[in-house]
């Protein structure tokens, strides 16, 4: 089981920075295909999209889009989702995050991922995919995120259970 510090604010701390989230698009659509499969819903449920950057000292590290099921968190604020999703979606909408599955690739910017975090075409970023479930393996949110892969790095810290099954 991996562990993380649970707040973008609190990761960014933790390297001494200052951290902001900045909502660019806060929207509800139609669930695609997509969307069906890592939210389970049916199609052409209604699903708030919300795009964010977030930034560590004024510097752009981060653009998401996640989606969370209407069914879920029912009209999501900007004020919301400019702070910490997972602790709006347990103390408003009482959906504790139980566990995330994160899929992560190294890919390169394109134009309007370039523009978005404010970096060069071409350039290196971590792409990761994250489905996040709640009570009763309920999938509860579906994320992309892109991180500029020069100013950006990851811990990862691994804590078992058995100390006999690594």
């Amino acid at each position: 089981m991996t562990q993380t510090v649970k707040k973008y604010s609190d990761q960014v701390a933790v390297q001494g920075k200052t951290a902001e989230i900045k909502v660019i698009n806060l929207q509800v659509v139609p669930a695609d295909d997509i969307l069906c499969k890592h939210l389970s819903v049916s199609k052409n449920a209604p699903i708030q999209k919300i795009e964010r950057i977030r930034q560590a000292n004024s510097n752009i590290t981060q653009y998401e889009v996640s989606y969370i099921p209407w069914e879920t968190a029912p009209a999501i604020t900007q004020r919301d989702a400019e702070d910490s999703l997972y602790r709006t979606l347990k103390e408003k909408y009482h959906q504790p995050i139980m566990r995330t599955v994160e899929k992560i690739e190294i890919t390169f910017a394109d134009d309007s991922i370039a523009k978005l975090l404010n970096y060069e075409v071409n350039h290196p970023c971590f792409y990761i995919e994250t489905t996040t479930y709640g009570q009763n393996e309920k999938a509860i949110e579906y994320s992309n995120s892109y991180f500029r892969g020069d100013i950006t790095d990851f811990v990862i810290e691994r804590n078992y259970i058995n100390k006999g099954d690594a």
